[in-house]
């Protein structure tokens, strides 16, 4: 990885809080801490995004007009819900990183106020949303959402491995080996 002459010469904070300075930015959240200075990084930096940048596939059918739409989306890390309503395959009754992952992916009904609204008649309408991993990177970063969505803070605990198989959910193009975890930061 080429690093830049201001990040060779300066420890990695003195050239990053400028940045943050600039651009008017007041970060109190790790996971956007996180993705301002990746986007920093790897302005000039493919290898970055080949290591870290995964993509969904987003798929919504609406069989009342008989359509499906089809849209992905890069992601640099997974956002995912972490509360005490999402279902639990451990037998322990804990929620693990899995649950997560499965509920992240889980078939969404979207109608009423959250309807998908057809760009062919530009109408309202029950449908079915389906995302699934099209791509995922060497490097897997998650987000666990820890606040409700009243912003209270969810003191929900969470059980992972040091080692996470994703067998179950990648496809072809998809990293194909377990990921070791290397750390969980915690603010």
């Amino acid at each position: 990885i080429k690093i830049s002459t201001e990040l060779r010469e300066n420890n990695f904070l003195s050239a990053i809080i400028p940045a943050l300075k600039e651009e008017n930015k007041i970060q109190q959240d790790a996971q956007e801490i996180f993705s301002y200075i990746f986007d920093y990084l790897s302005k000039n930096n493919s290898l970055l995004s080949e290591l870290c940048e995964g993509k969904l596939k987003i798929e919504i059918k609406c069989d009342e007009i008989n359509h499906v739409s089809s849209n992905e989306e890069n992601f640099l890390f997974l956002s995912l819900d972490c509360n005490i309503n999402i279902p639990t395959t451990n037998t322990e009754g804990e929620l693990t990183l899995y649950d997560c992952i499965e509920h992240f992916l889980s078939v969404e009904t979207l109608e009423g106020d959250n309807a998908y609204e057809s760009e062919i008649d530009h109408q309202k309408h029950k449908a079915i949303k389906t995302t699934y991993f099209k791509k995922l990177p060497p490097i897997l970063f998650f987000h666990l959402k820890r606040f409700n969505i009243d912003q209270t803070k969810s003191s929900q605990k969470v059980i992972y491995k040091e080692i996470l198989d994703m067998t179950n959910y990648y496809t072809a193009d998809s990293h194909d080996v377990p990921y070791q975890l290397y750390s969980v930061p915690i603010h």
